[in-house]
């Protein structure tokens, strides 16, 4: 948040709080989560040609989740100002970081690509994905599938384990350029897996978000079986998604199509193949598919990628310790007005509008945002969130 966006929030107390006594106001952008001690090696052999198994990072431990909150959007740049005065010295804001639940996401990438240039294409989109600033703060596993008939093999071997960025990135790198494509794509047994992997990371590290990513081409889901295992289909392939999205710990599966017809496929083949697809997608979040530009695979890998962090990312967040929990305001940067959104007491109160609302108005432990609001956070990285504490919200 820089200076600019803070002198716009210092009006926020004039309007409808008494002056008397004279009104002070603490403001904690929220961001998302980033661990500081974590360091992922970029060790290890090369993909297994035969299964898309590696030996990279060992993963983070259960204390790296409590290393900070600090991360995306919540760091504060080298000019924004601490504290801010407004005109009449009646409002004080101090800018520190709050917390909210890190995001983890275990990527599945299908090493079955029809042709050799998407491969290489989208490879590329998952290093940029690891380079890119946005993701700073995100924990990330890689596991690429294909011929294994085992959802062990995709929950105990990753491609490289779950790590914070910027450490994990060159473990990803390493693994990324080496990985070659496989022979067929056991979609079924990586996605039993990876939720499998998913689920043990959040019965040890239950202060974060895990999900699944996968990235297919979509051109084998049907195609390939296992020796002496039944055929399966994209309708069974949904089933598990949907019972990872409804188990005691959830996990969401979110889906990438590489859009690119290869030759010899009839478009209403891809359709249907991505009709089936989407009801993966469907089944495992709340969230269809995304579809890549066959323009630009590489970007829109990278791209996509960003959506489903956004789309994921937990946007319920940790009222401020020892503050009084009915002097909270919370508020919306940058905002073309005031910024602050109202408190409307529970959820059915949204109502299609801007607000907020705690779990437990007596006993608060989250703060929750209207979807109305979750939209505007989950569409771009534009807009961040502030807390306002001190003063009566607006109500």
């Amino acid at each position: 948040m820089r200076a600019a966006q803070l002198l716009a929030l210092v009006g926020l107390c004039l309007p409808w709080v008494s002056l008397a006594g004279g009104c002070k106001r603490v403001v904690h952008e929220v961001g998302a989560y980033s661990a500081t001690q974590t360091n992922a090696s970029a060790a290890g052999t090369a993909a297994s040609a035969g299964s898309g198994a590696g030996t990279g990072s060992s993963g983070s431990a259960a204390s790296d989740f409590d290393a900070g909150r600090s991360g995306v959007g919540a760091s504060l740049p080298p000019d924004a100002a601490t504290s801010v005065v407004s005109a009449d010295g009646t409002c004080v804001f101090t800018v520190q970081p709050a917390k909210r639940k890190p995001l983890d996401m275990y990527i599945m990438m299908d090493a079955y690509i029809s042709l050799q240039w998407v491969w290489v294409a989208a490879k590329q989109g998952l290093e940029a994905f690891a380079a890119d600033p946005r993701s700073v703060g995100q924990f990330v596993g890689l596991r690429f599938y294909g011929t294994d008939c085992s959802a062990d093999a995709y929950d105990l071997q990753p491609t490289v384990d779950n790590d914070v960025l910027p450490q994990v990135a060159p473990a990803l790198d390493n693994f990324i350029k080496q990985a070659p494509t496989l022979p067929a794509s056991q979609t079924y047994f990586a996605l039993q897996g990876g939720i499998a992997h998913q689920t043990k990371r959040a019965t040890k590290q239950a202060d974060a978000k895990h999900i699944v990513v996968l990235i297919t081409d979509g051109f084998s889901q049907d195609l390939f079986t296992c020796a002496n295992l039944p055929a399966y289909s994209s309708m069974d392939v949904a089933a598990i998604a949907a019972r990872g999205q409804a188990q005691a710990i959830p996990i969401e599966t979110h889906l990438i199509e590489l859009n690119v017809l290869p030759p010899g496929i009839a478009q209403a083949v891809q359709l249907a193949t991505f009709q089936g697809l989407d009801q993966i997608a469907a089944s495992g979040s709340a969230y269809p598919a995304l579809l890549t530009d066959p323009t630009n695979v590489a970007g829109s890998v990278n791209e996509n990628l960003q959506s489903v962090r956004r789309r994921a990312q937990p946007l319920d967040f940790e009222p401020a310790l020892n503050v009084d929990k009915d002097k909270v305001g919370v508020a919306i940067v940058p905002s073309s007005g005031s910024g602050e959104i109202p408190r409307v007491g529970i959820a059915s109160n949204c109502n299609g509008h801007d607000g907020w609302f705690y779990d437990d108005a007596q006993n608060p432990k989250h703060i929750f945002l209207c979807p109305t609001t979750r939209d505007k956070l989950t569409k771009d990285d534009s807009h961040s969130v502030a807390l306002l504490l001190g003063c009566a919200p607006k109500t």
